[in-house]
C-alpha cells in the first residue's frame, strides 16, 4: 500500500512538473513573441523616424536649392540688364560719335563754302 501511495504521489508530481513544464513553455512562447513584436515596433519606428528625418532633410535642401537657383537667375538677370544698357551706352556713343562727325564735316563744308 506504501509503495502504491508513493507511485501515485510519484505520479501526481511528474504529472504536476510537466504541467508546470508546459506552463513554462508556453509563457517563455508568448514573451517570445512579446519581444519580436516589440522588436518590430521599435524597427518601424526607427524606420518611421529615419524616413521622416531624411524627409525633413530632402526638405530643407530642395529649398536651398531653390534659393541659389532664384540667386542665380537675378544674378544672370542683372549680368543680362548690365550688357544691355552697355550696349546701349555704347549705341548712343556711336551715334553721338556719328552726329558730332557730321557737325564737323557741315562746319568744315561751311567754311570751305565761306572761304
Amino acid at each position: 500500500v506504501r509503495q502504491e501511495a508513493l507511485e501515485l504521489e510519484l505520479g501526481w508530481a511528474l504529472e504536476q512538473e510537466q504541467s508546470s513544464m508546459a506552463e513554462l513553455a508556453r509563457f517563455a512562447g508568448e514573451l517570445r513573441r512579446s519581444i519580436i513584436d516589440e522588436d518590430a515596433d521599435a524597427a518601424a519606428a526607427a524606420e518611421k523616424e529615419e524616413q521622416r528625418q531624411l524627409d525633413e532633410m530632402d526638405a530643407r535642401w530642395r529649398a536651398r536649392d531653390a534659393a541659389v537657383k532664384a540667386v542665380l537667375e537675378a544674378d544672370a538677370a542683372e549680368l543680362e540688364r548690365q550688357k544691355q544698357s552697355a550696349e546701349a551706352a555704347e549705341t548712343a556713343a556711336k551715334k553721338a560719335e556719328e552726329e558730332q562727325k557730321r557737325a564737323d564735316e557741315a562746319a568744315a563744308a561751311a567754311k570751305k563754302t565761306a572761304d
